[in-house]
């Protein structure tokens, strides 16, 4: 995860040397839910609300396209409500990712201090950290989540996918505006092997960002 990052701001950084750039500090939520497909049958979960921030370098390739490798922190998760016991409400996972992406935007309005811009491009996130929660009727439960590769860990940490974005920028002098929505696929199986079936992640953010 380390060399992978360094690589990715290295390379952001020689292209900052030859290109116009702009640095964007964003926040926002996220609406997030997983993908559980058992025996071939694609299981009810509900979605989670969580947060989404970092850290953003726009360095235009030419008029009407530019290189966005940010990084971020974002949480995703799912609810699940089917429970045979009365006493159970519902259950929820979350877990908090740490990652990089590298979505190529092309300007739909190009421009310094007027943009609108969509793209795509992959992500690599991972696990810091996990819980689950079980809301029942007169206490609830929290217990971390084992994080890992190993056989007694309850999810793998690496969630590699695929990001589509869109936004606007609104410019005036050295500071300016950003508005965005964002959708993350994730393609990587984050269940462990000693469980059935196949877990992938999902979400859908919107935030603002402070353009510098």
């Amino acid at each position: 995860m380390r060399s992978i990052l360094f690589t990715v701001l290295l390379c952001a950084g020689a292209s900052v040397a030859m290109s116009q750039s702009r640095t964007i500090v964003f926040g926002g939520i996220d609406i997030s839910n997983v993908k559980y497909i058992l025996n071939g049958e694609k299981q009810d979960r509900s979605s989670v609300i969580g947060m989404h921030f970092g850290i953003t370098r726009d360095i235009d390739l030419g008029k009407w396209i530019s290189l966005q490798p940010s990084v971020f922190y974002i949480r995703k998760g799912e609810q699940n409500y089917d429970f045979e016991d009365i006493d159970e409400i519902k259950s929820k996972t979350t877990f908090d990712y740490a990652g990089i992406s590298m979505p190529i935007t092309f300007h739909i309005v190009p421009g310094d201090e007027f943009r609108i811009y969509a793209g795509a491009g992959p992500y690599l996130a991972y696990a810091v950290s996990g819980h689950y929660t079980l809301y029942r009727l007169e206490d609830n439960m929290k217990t971390k989540l084992q994080i890992g590769n190993g056989d007694d860990d309850d999810f793998k940490p690496m969630d590699v996918g695929y990001s589509i974005v869109a936004g606007t920028d609104i410019k005036a002098g050295k500071v300016g505006l950003r508005g965005f929505i964002q959708w993350d696929g994730g393609l990587t199986n984050i269940n462990p092997s000693r469980y059935p079936g196949t877990v992938k992640t999902k979400s859908f953010s919107v935030g603002l960002g402070i353009i510098f």
